[in-house]
């Protein structure tokens, strides 16, 4: 079983326009309107992939039952704990033009009080106290980002009451906020060259993935939006550097391409052995892939997954500098 925790649930709205012109007014129809939010997203994607999943949200009690019909419609496993007071769930506003482009505006969400946060920290960990099926094991992702208010200490704790219990973490945010300790796990092995400095102004992420390993994730995978992605592994002499990026330069609407690609790597840790880094690269691009070339995040046609899988293009370490 997959659990997927949104700490920040969101409803998504999706304008279709015929082009975005910033500071000219344009006539839209009625959004697309969904539950939303990046751990509902990659319980979708996961939905789609066969994979069992539960996605695990707080809500005003306004909006848990649309809601709730919204994800059984859609075949999603979930659990909501109903905010009793008033609360507010931000909304994550797409708008794609007819040329591919999109601009999305996501509002920030409201901290759950402490006592909903108990809450759902008590639904997921009762859950992985489940028995896993036959040749699997539990998955906790943790998706998107943290509401102000919410401490991360708070966040820290489940993460290693989650790794007490045997499972798998993965954690789908931006790395500052995230920074509670991560339960070690046996790194995976494969040599790797030191990465030459970056120019003046850019961010490394081979350097940024290693500082998440130091800190104490198990491995750490850094987007570079359409170029692909960069994963690191274990440290020293095990260390694992890889680059994979997509086979062709793609355009749609990338809002959900980072929940397929979360889901994609829950995927892998659900097997009982060390994921296959090949394999799993493959499936992070070729699924972050098709979800850009659809108009609704955590929406994708698995047959574009398939024609995108065998384009991608796997590399080992970037040359040192001469």
């Amino acid at each position: 079983m997959i659990v997927t925790l949104t700490p920040n649930p969101a409803i998504d709205l999706t304008y279709r326009v015929d082009r975005l012109h910033v500071g000219e007014s344009a006539r839209v129809d009625a959004p697309a309107r969904r539950a939303g939010g990046k751990g509902v997203n990659t319980a979708a994607v996961l939905t789609l992939m066969g994979v069992p999943a539960l996605s695990v949200v707080h809500l005003d009690a306004a909006t848990a039952s649309w809601w709730g019909a919204q994800l059984e419609e859609r075949g999603i496993g979930s659990r909501v704990v109903v905010v009793d007071d008033p609360y507010r769930t931000g909304a994550s506003v797409a708008v794609v033009d007819d040329q591919g482009a999109a601009t999305v505006l996501n509002e920030p969400g409201a901290a759950p009080p402490p006592q909903v946060w108990r809450a759902l920290s008590g639904l997921v960990l009762e859950q992985l106290e489940h028995p896993a099926d036959p040749g699997s094991r539990h998955v906790l992702a943790l998706c998107g980002s943290l509401p102000e208010g919410l401490a991360p200490a708070a966040v820290g704790a489940l993460v290693a009451e989650a790794g007490r219990r045997w499972a798998a973490v993965v954690v789908d945010g931006s790395a500052r906020p995230w920074r509670p300790p991560c339960p070690r796990a046996r790194p995976w092995s494969s040599p790797t060259r030191p990465r030459p400095p970056p120019p003046p102004g850019e961010v490394d992420p081979v350097a940024s993935a290693r500082a998440l390993v130091a800190a104490g994730a198990r491995a750490a995978l850094i987007s570079c939006g359409a170029d692909g992605v960069v994963l690191v592994s274990g440290e020293g002499a095990a260390e694992v550097v890889r680059t994979a990026r997509p086979g062709e330069r793609l355009t749609g609407n990338p809002a959900g391409a980072g929940d397929a690609a979360t889901a994609a790597v829950a995927a892998h840790l659900a097997g009982v052995g060390i994921p296959d880094h090949d394999a799993l690269l493959r499936d992070v691009v070729a699924w972050s892939a098709a979800a850009v070339l659809s108009p609704l995040a955590g929406d994708l046609d698995p047959a574009d997954v398939a024609r995108q899988r065998p384009l991608v293009r796997l590399d080992g370490p970037p040359p040192t500098s001469a």
